[in-house]
């Protein structure tokens, strides 16, 4: 009797042993997993453009406005060619990127070896794109995704009086002779330290599309 008690209490440990564990893998099936906090860090561009006011339409009767930049760039075939960025649109909506395309132009780097792009550092809802027209090098969204403006960066040749010139008869403006050049820009400096003539032209609207002839580029 003795033996046969101490047989019965092994067998009831070991199966009160495995009701303890099964109790135990239960109750922790009952309780809620464990939270992993899975943070995906949203970077100050997509903040701001969910925070960002889609721009407003404006009435043609507004006008045309330019706001854009020529750099020097490398010399070739005796031609001076020259890095150009450029945004059109109404002058309200233009208007709002002023400042950032200030901080733009300032960051800008040119570069060292030709065929190669400048850099530069993009304001924080700003975002590149492939160019679409076959001229232009990048293009540049600016502003909500929903109402975009977008800036165009390419490389052109030609003097700046007939760049200008052609930039002033998209916005409607009569060409400016090239003694008064100076009082249609404002000099600036890339980080790197070159000179860059930034204009903000403002006019009733011209031309969409004028004809070129090479080697300038419709930019």
């Amino acid at each position: 009797m003795p033996l046969m008690n101490t047989g019965l209490n092994r067998r009831t440990r070991g199966r009160l042993s495995v009701l303890l564990f099964l109790g135990v893998l239960m109750a922790a099936g009952c309780r809620p997993a464990p939270t992993i906090s899975v943070t995906t860090e949203k970077t100050a561009a997509h903040a701001n453009e969910e925070t960002m006011e889609p721009d407003m339409p404006e009435p043609t009767s507004n006008g045309n406005r330019i706001l854009g930049a020529y750099i020097p760039g490398p010399v070739a075939d005796g031609m001076q060619r020259w890095w150009v960025f450029k945004m059109r649109g109404g002058p309200e909506t233009i208007g709002k990127r002023q400042a950032d395309f200030d901080r733009f132009l300032a960051s800008i780097r040119l570069p060292v070896a030709n065929g190669e792009d400048p850099g530069f550092q993009l304001p924080d809802h700003w975002k590149t794109s492939s160019a679409t027209d076959g001229i232009s090098k990048l293009n540049i969204r600016t502003g909500h995704r929903l109402t975009p403006t977008y800036m165009t960066m390419s490389d052109v040749g030609g003097t700046l009086l007939e760049n200008i010139n052609r930039w002033e008869g998209q916005v409607g403006l009569p060409p400016t002779a090239e003694a008064d050049l100076p009082k249609l820009w404002r000099e600036m400096k890339t980080a790197d330290g070159v000179t860059i003539y930034r204009l903000d032209l403002k006019g009733p609207g011209g031309k969409q599309n004028q004809m070129m002839k090479p080697p300038f580029a419709k930019s």
